[in-house]
C-alpha cells in the first residue's frame, strides 16, 4: 500500500453485493453507501481507542462500553483484526458477564 492511500481504503467494498436483488433502486444504493460510510466511521474510532489504550489493550466489551458502541457491532474489531491493525494481545480478561474475551492491542503495541 502506498504512503498516500488512506488508512481505511483497505477496506473498501467491491461493488453493492446486494446490487443485483435491488437492481439499481436509489433507496437501497443510498442505504448501502450509508452503511459503508458509517463501519469506516466506526473502525477508526475504535482503532483510536484501542491505540490509546497502549500495550494494555481493550476486549471488545470494554471498548463499546467506553465508546458507547453496540456489543453487535463486534464486525469492526474483526476487520481491524483482519487488515493487523489490532492484534491478539494473548491475554484475557473477564467481562461482566464472567466470559474470558480476547484483549487486542493496536499492532505497534503488539507483544
Amino acid at each position: 500500500m502506498s504512503a498516500a492511500t488512506p488508512l481505511f481504503d483497505r477496506y473498501a467494498q467491491p461493488a453493492d453485493p446486494c446490487s443485483s436483488r435491488h437492481r439499481g433502486n436509489e433507496q437501497s444504493e443510498a442505504a448501502f453507501q450509508q452503511a459503508r460510510d458509517s463501519h469506516a466511521a466506526m473502525r477508526e474510532r475504535i482503532l483510536r481507542y484501542i491505540r490509546a489504550q497502549g500495550s494494555r489493550g481493550s476486549t471488545w466489551h470494554e471498548c463499546s462500553a467506553a465508546l458507547g458502541i453496540s456489543l453487535q457491532n463486534s464486525g469492526r474489531v474483526t476487520q481491524l483484526l483482519e487488515s493487523g491493525d489490532v492484534v491478539d494481545s494473548g491475554c484475557r480478561r473477564e467481562t461482566p458477564s464472567g466470559s474470558h474475551a480476547r484483549v487486542v492491542v493496536a499492532r505497534e503495541f503488539a507483544p
